[in-house]
């Protein structure tokens, strides 16, 4: 089923140096986005990097492989994102509705 196939360094080299500049930038955009209190974003981030490694890997192995490699991270990412993503929402909702009740309080004290 599997053949084995010979390694081409430098598709190998370049692609690990092209990946480790993008880590270095996209750390230094969620760093950015972390200093502008731009939250709930943590299962995106790791997402795209993990879509952008397996991207990458393309010239190395192949388009089917990495396909494979798609469908499996999806499988198991999938229901952990929806997770994240649900109770992000709830979290919001609950601070929200909290925020709200107490200037509710704070208008209802300040009238008395």
């Amino acid at each position: 089923m599997s053949q084995e196939i010979a390694p081409n360094w430098i598709v190998i080299g370049l692609t690990l140096a092209a990946l480790f500049c993008f880590g270095i930038c996209y750390a230094l955009l969620v760093n950015w986005m972390a200093k502008k209190k731009v939250t709930g974003q943590t299962a995106y981030t790791v997402v795209a990097g993990v879509t952008v490694a397996l991207v990458a890997s393309i010239p190395t192995f192949g388009l089917f492989p990495i396909a494979i490699l798609f469908a499996y991270f999806g499988a198991c990412g999938l229901p952990m994102v929806v997770e994240y993503a649900v109770r992000i929402h709830k979290e919001r909702r609950a601070d929200q509705e909290k925020a709200e009740a107490l200037a509710k309080e704070a208008l209802h004290d300040g009238q008395s």
